[in-house]
């Protein structure tokens, strides 16, 4: 009805106007991150920058959720009827090249997402949360996942979250996952001296990505398959006795994912 779309018109005003107040704040938010990247499981100032100013905007934060020492949960104080929205927020950033991924910009957009819908919530029913998500960039072991299986996400109806992107849109295709890692054992000796009592660990890495790279003509176009070698000994003229693979396996569904991992499994048996 007209009545409901001039309610909206207002409210979106009301948040734009909301939005513009507090963007000073969450840009020097966003600044501090940037220029103090921090890898998975290691967002220590993150997390202690973000829970410090969520609390002085009156939000109650539990730390720590999900066993996760750099998680948190933040609601407000007031409780309201109805459902819980949680504003996902990811902080942590790249090994060198630091927030590429634009982390500082998610959980900087669930903050202020959540504040400003916060306020406007009397007007409303519902309920929002920031949830504090850590080591997105680290697949192993899955930080989500933990959360989820730890209870953290019990009393959430729904989330959202923002990436940054080259473009402006509502929802996205996006793979779907499963991050392996290898680790092969040898026998170490000298390889001058005593070359054939040796079994090397890295021979058995290079040909499990040779065959790796075989398997690749034989997939659909949306799988994507890359890894590096994590592990490939310590000497020259030591035959490794230890080689580590890690490989990102990716597709547009999850069922033909796991199909693939098994041939993908194969190539190192």
């Amino acid at each position: 009805s007209n009545k409901i779309i001039i309610l909206l018109k207002t409210m979106e005003k009301e948040i734009f106007a909301a939005v513009d107040k507090l963007l000073p704040e969450l840009w020097e938010l966003a600044l501090y991150m940037q220029k103090n990247p921090e890898l998975s499981y290691e967002e220590f100032k993150a997390h202690k920058k973000i829970v410090t100013y969520l609390k002085n905007k009156g939000f109650e934060c539990k730390e720590s959720v999900g066993e996760l020492n750099t998680a948190f949960i933040a609601k407000p104080k007031k409780v309201n009827s109805g459902p819980t929205v949680g504003f996902i927020a990811e902080y942590d950033a790249l090994p060198e090249i630091g927030h590429a991924c634009g982390h500082h910009l998610i959980s900087t957009s669930a903050i202020g997402a959540a504040i400003v819908l916060n306020e406007i919530l009397p007007k409303m029913k519902g309920n929002v949360a920031i949830i504090g998500t850590p080591a997105e960039e680290s697949p192993l072991p899955p930080a989500k996942q933990t959360m989820i299986d730890n209870g953290a996400f019990e009393n959430v109806d729904f989330s959202l979250m923002m990436h940054p992107g080259d473009r402006t849109a509502v929802g996205w295709n996006t793979l779907a996952i499963n991050a392996v890692e290898f680790d092969f054992k040898g026998r170490a000796t000298h390889a001058a001296m005593f070359p054939h009592e040796g079994r090397s660990a890295l021979d058995a890495a290079i040909i499990t990505m040779t065959s790796i790279e075989f398997l690749r003509e034989h997939v659909r176009q949306d799988v994507r398959i890359h890894g590096i070698i994590k592990d490939g000994g310590t000497r020259a003229n030591i035959v490794p006795e230890n080689a580590k693979l890690q490989y990102h396996i990716r597709a547009l569904d999850v069922n033909y994912l796991n199909d693939i991992e098994e041939r993908f499994f194969n190539c190192a048996r």
